[in-house]
């Protein structure tokens, strides 16, 4: 009987590489939590901060900008963010939102809040999409960021 044994190379490993990869996805990072803030500049009261979950592995780059801390603020930044069927609060006349569409950024409002009330059913907030703006704005870019980086590390190899 023969046995055959497969050759099978060992995992490729460069050093550095890694580490350039997730620099760059630092600082993707970083420019997403910007953009994130200049939303919810006007805000009163408790702001949601935003945090980055970076993964570099096989064949994977991720990276994810999340809002975090105070529940409420959070809870607020989803709902403008992805919009709302039903609106329970009832808004003062002279009320204008301090964020549009599609808009990063955001300006001074007018009015308030008056009351909530579980009775109330009027038309739920319209959704910003201010992570689907930010996403297509980014892209792009991004793209460029990791072809830019890869070149780099093949710079490096073929020295």
């Amino acid at each position: 009987m023969i046995n055959l044994k497969p050759i099978e190379p060992k995992e490729f490993k460069i050093p550095g590489i890694k580490g350039k990869l997730e620099k760059m996805l630092r600082h993707e990072a970083w420019i997403q939590r910007r953009m994130m803030q200049k939303v919810t500049r006007t805000w009163k009261g408790t702001k949601p901060r935003f945090k980055r979950e970076i993964k570099v592995d096989r064949g994977n780059l991720r990276l994810t900008t999340l809002p975090y801390g105070n529940p409420k603020a959070v809870n607020k930044f989803r709902w403008l963010n992805e919009g709302t069927r039903v609106r329970h609060a009832v808004m003062s006349k002279d009320f204008r939102p301090k964020t549009r569409h599609r808009t990063i950024g955001s300006r001074r409002g007018r009015g308030g809040m008056v009351f909530v009330s579980r009775k109330i059913r009027q038309p739920g907030i319209k959704a910003r999409e201010w992570t689907d703006e930010i996403r297509k704005r980014r892209t792009p870019k991004f793209r460029v960021k990791v072809e830019r980086t890869f070149a780099v590390i093949t710079k490096d190899i073929t020295k």
